[in-house]
């Protein structure tokens, strides 16, 4: 029996009811609320019907609030599930989650949901709608079997989901390769609208699974022919891939090409496919382009792809790009033929285009049962016959088990070669190993002779004089009978260097005779010599040297001759010939003819060096001839134009005599207390005050004036002077002596008691060059400075010019080395010092970023008529850097191009590449690219910078999107420079750059894991 319901129960049902229209009609907020007011509601007296209606009221919310709020909704929807369930009240819950999850394409999570209900059991629109979507998501995650039952029970069902269903049952038959059953399938669906476009594709594609390329050819054709057709162009991909089975490269090139046209990314077979079919129909270009797709795939296919794309470069004429796709093939393990082939050739087209160490490092790898051995083996000695990077060259012969003779003759070049290098650079210690290399083998007499040349001239250079002379007689015996040797190691200048050998050792008959081998062999050879140097320098020097050894055996009409020899060529040191004449001239009675002579100099080189000797000479010739006006005239020229010149005092003291000797005391007392304003050494202060002495004492009766006068001059005071004299000797005979240790004891203990004494200054440089010559160039270099404090003395210029040596190379103290060449360049008179001094100078500068004294001193070096082309370049060079430095591309670039021209060491390799760089920094990317390449083939003496321009290749690549190569340029770096980590790491730093950017560009389609990607839109 049911009670009437009385007026609450009814009010409260109208909530219900209301909340239910709301719901059917979507307005979610309205039904949240009123369906809540019901829920909450007091337990009427009817509670089994309240409790269904709540049930159902609490669903219809939660559902209302998920598509109010998915992300809240979702989790009311859960809680209410799990708490009721299994009760069929959950079942609405259940198909709402799994719709969503379907919605959301999580269709592991909707198959979980809907596991959960009875689809059975459900009404016939609810049943069909679920299971579509329960069979689609399991046929998207590929559990076609699954799939099949679930849309078996509504493929029958004609209602919107008909086609579908039937649609995809036929895709899961498709799949699972049951193709009758597909096509039944698929012909239930042909009055689709939808779906009967898509029928054609995947018939095509069970002829194409089916392997019989000519239905698909048949019914392809055909069906193209429709031009309401869907995935058009993957019937054509099929199509073009059957007619590519069939070697049909004609007739499949148009369909692999419109279908990569119209794809944004394709799998690696098709990329394959549409390569090598251009490749066979000798589109080269074209095949380029799909093939460098799959170049860094790392398989056996991307061994193959990178075989044929390095073949197509090869054919198109870019050796560049063949060579890095050989690169590639070459460093592949899959098939070892092919590996062994393109190792060949990659390693040939380094060596043709210059990258030597990569061609050897290449080649090597080679065994000796490869067939391409003996081809590599002739390449690589090519390579290293004629190769610039001797040290690697070196390297690699020496780890070579068993060396042929062509290979022996080769290390003796090699060897020779890089001994000349490192000469050239300084580097003398290890030239001399280099040079001792080259001398391992003797094949070539030549070339042992040779490398026997500049061992002597190294020993020479290093001081080890009487193992220098014997090493020259060696090479004498060794270079007899030779023809075409090198000017530069020819006999006639080993004798040259012998001759100074001799020097060295005071045997001036030896080196009289070493001289005059050089000057005959000069002689003889003088229409062959090509070098200016030798005939301009070395050639004078010679005959000037054969002269002073005459004229120290004082057989001075000989010597004569050889001086008027060298005055003759206007070359060189001839000043100094014409005033060793006038000393002959006068020796041998002919004073007029010396003064002619002198007149000379002093008329035609008055900033000579040796034009203060000439006039202090003309002045003692006159005052011997008694023709004191014109000593007079000389002196007085001297002491005024002169400044700096040693022979000041000399002059002033016989001024001072001449004015005795005219009666004029006053004048004659000035020019005597002048020379102590100059530093006097201990002989010209004795003389003077001697001169003094007499003229007060005895000639004017003044002692006390003079004792005044001694008494105010330091360290002169009358009772000390002998005592002075006598405390200088013991430092100065053992420095005669060559005991330099006990001269500077001996100097020390002087200079302690006589700070300021007669003999200070001459104390104080011969303790610095005893110091120097036992290399404790510190303390040296304080006397040298302290002379150079003084002011003008006898040992000013030469105090200077030391200094500047000793803190270039030795305390390599560049800012004082170039105060010290700048001063020097200010006050030498000697044409030869001043250009020496200017070099010095402009060196310093250019290591202290002094850019006034760089923009300075590289004109006055490089436009020198001294110059030569090795230090005009580096002067030029200093200057391009200096230009670079103050943001002057365009003037920095102008010098490195003459640099570059001029020669070819460090320098103008790396000119070449800042040349490149300048253009790159400049945006002119196609001048920077053609600059690298010029710069690879002419810097192949220096693999750092070729290593270099390969990186700023790489970047050159990259602004041209040509990233095949610019990796390739990289790994070369990484490959072969490891012995460089700064190379290696700015390589690696950039090749990261060049992997983000590949990944960005990749069009390489990657495999779909677990779902299957349907194009159920069409389209062409």
């Amino acid at each position: 029996m049911t009670g009437q319901e009385n007026a609450i129960h009814t009010d409260r049902l109208e909530s219900y009811k209301t909340g239910q229209f709301f719901f059917d009609n979507s307005l979610y907020g309205p039904t949240r609320f009123m369906l809540q007011d019901y829920i909450d509601a007091i337990h009427p007296t009817v509670r089994d019907q309240f409790e269904n209606l709540k049930n159902e009221a609490t669903v219809m919310s939660a559902i209302a609030g998920m598509r109010l709020d998915p992300d809240g909704g979702e989790n009311e929807l859960i809680s209410f599930i799990n708490l009721k369930y299994p009760d069929p009240v959950t079942t609405p819950a259940i198909l709402e989650l799994g719709s969503y999850y379907y919605n959301k394409k999580w269709y592991k999570k909707a198959i979980e949901m809907y596991a959960k209900a009875d689809l059975s059991n459900l009404a016939e629109s609810d049943m069909s709608e679920a299971s579509f979507k329960k069979g689609y998501a399991h046929f998207v995650i590929k559990e076609f079997n699954d799939a099949q039952i679930e849309l078996g029970r509504t493929r029958e069902i004609k209602n919107i989901y008909f086609y579908s269903s039937n649609y995809y049952y036929g895709l899961c038959d498709y799949f699972k390769g049951n193709y009758a059953e597909a096509v039944n399938s698929f012909q239930k669906v042909n009055n689709s609208e939808v779906y009967k476009s898509f029928v054609p594709y995947y018939i095509t594609q069970i002829y194409f699974a089916q392997n019989q390329p000519e239905k698909v050819i048949t019914f392809a054709e055909q069906s193209l022919k429709d031009q309401n057709l869907r995935n058009r162009k993957e019937i054509r991909l099929l199509l073009g891939q059957s007619y590519f089975k069939r070697r049909e490269y004609e007739k499949a090139l148009p369909h692999l090409e419109f279908y990569e046209g119209n794809t944004d990314k394709l799998t690696i077979e098709e990329f394959y496919q549409l390569g090598f079919t251009q490749y066979q129909l000798k589109k080269y270009d074209d095949a380029i382009k799909n093939f460098r797709e799959l170049n860094l795939q790392d398989t056996k296919l991307g061994q193959l792809v990178n075989y044929y794309l390095a073949d197509s470069y090869y054919k198109t004429g870019d050796l560049v790009s063949a060579r890095a796709a050989f690169r590639k093939v070459s460093l592949m393990n899959y098939e070892m033929s092919m590996k062994e082939e393109a190792t060949f050739n990659y390693g040939k087209l380094s060596a043709e285009a210059g990258f030597e160490r990569e061609a050897i490092n290449t080649l090597i790898k080679l065994d000796n049962n490869s067939p391409y051995h003996a081809q590599a083996e002739d390449i690589m000695t090519d390579i290293l016959e004629n190769t610039g990077d001797f040290a690697s060259a070196i390297h690699i012969i020496d780890g070579l088990p068993s060396l042929t003779d062509r290979l022996k003759r080769t290390y003796q070049n090699v060897g020779l070669k890089y001994g000349m290098q490192l000469y050239n650079a300084d580097e003398k210690d290890n030239a001399r190993i280099a040079f001792e290399k080259s001398k391992k083998y003797n094949l070539s007499k030549n070339i042992f002779a040779q490398a026997s040349f500049w061992v002597a001239q190294i020993l020479n250079e290093k001081g080890e004089i009487n193992v220098s002379i014997t090493a020259f007689e060696t090479y004498f015996d060794l270079s007899n009978g030779l023809e075409n040797l090198p000017e530069e190691s020819s006999p006639y200048v080993g004798h040259y260097t012998q001759g100074y050998n001799y020097l060295a050792l005071k045997d001036y008959k030896n080196a009289e005779k070493s001289f005059k081998n050089a000057i005959v062999g000069f002689n003889i050879n003088r229409e062959k010599i090509k070098n200016n140097d030798l005939l301009n320098k070395v050639l004078p020097d010679a005959l000037i040297r054969t002269g002073d050894c005459l004229f120290k055996s004082r057989q001075y009409k000989d010597a004569m001759v050889f001086y008027e020899q060298a005055i003759s060529r206007k070359q060189g040191g001839y000043v100094y010939a014409m005033y060793q004449k006038a000393l002959i001239e006068g020796l041998l009675g002919e004073p007029y003819e010396k003064i002619l002579t002198l007149l000379d100099i002093k008329k035609d080189h008055p900033s000579s060096e040796y034009a203060d000797d000439a006039i202090i000479q003309l002045g003692d010739t006159y005052f011997e001839l008694e023709n004191t006006d014109n000593a007079y005239t000389s002196f007085t020229e001297l002491v005024t134009n002169y400044h700096k010149s040693p022979h000041k005092n000399a002059a002033y003291l016989k001024l001072g005599l001449i004015a005795y000797n005219k009666g004029d005391m006053n004048t004659a007392i000035a020019q005597y207390k002048n020379v102590f304003e100059n530093n006097p050494s201990s002989k010209e202060a004795e003389s003077a005050l001697l001169s003094l002495q007499e003229i007060y004492i005895n000639d004017l009766g003044q002692s006390d004036e003079y004792v005044a006068y001694v008494s105010s001059l330091p360290g002169y005071a009358i009772s000390g002077i002998s005592a002075d004299s006598l405390a200088f000797k013991v430092g100065e005979l053992k420095y005669i002596d060559g005991e330099y240790a006990k001269a500077i004891l001996g100097f020390n203990n002087y200079l302690d008691k006589y700070p300021k004494g007669l003999n200070r200054i001459k104390a104080l440089y011969l303790r610095a060059e005893s110091n120097t010559i036992l290399k404790h160039y510190t303390l040296s270099l304080e006397d040298y400075e302290k002379l150079v404090n003084l002011g003008t003395s006898e040992y000013y210029l030469q105090s200077i010019r030391k200094a500047a040596l000793i803190t270039y190379n030795y305390t390599q103290s560049f800012d004082k080395a170039f105060k010290y060449y700048d001063l020097y360049y200010s006050n030498t008179r000697d044409e030869t010092e001043k250009y020496q001094a200017s070099l010095g100078a402009l060196r310093s500068a250019f290591r202290i970023s002094n850019t006034d004294a760089v923009l300075k001193y590289s004109p006055l070096v490089s436009n020198h008529s001294q110059t030569n082309n090795d230090e005009k370049s580096t002067a030029i060079y200093y200057l391009a850097k200096t230009q670079l430095r103050i943001s002057n591309p365009e003037a920095a670039k102008t010098s490195f191009i003459k640099v570059s021209e001029l020669t070819n060491n460090n320098q103008a390799a790396e000119s070449r590449y800042l040349i490149a760089e300048i253009y790159f920094k400049q945006n002119k990317i196609d001048q920077a690219e053609i600059q690298c390449n010029t710069a690879n083939d002419k810097n192949t003496l220096y693999p750092y910078w070729i290593a270099k321009s390969l990186i700023l290749m790489s970047d050159i690549y990259v602004l041209k999107n040509d990233l095949f190569n610019a990796r390739a340029a990289l790994e070369a770096v990484i490959e072969n420079f490891q012995d460089n980590e700064e190379l290696t790491s700015e390589a690696q730093s950039k090749l990261k750059l060049i992997e983000s950017l590949e990944q960005k560009n990749n069009r390489i389609r990657p495999d779909s894991k677990n779902l299957l990607e349907l194009d159920t839109t069409g389209g062409n």
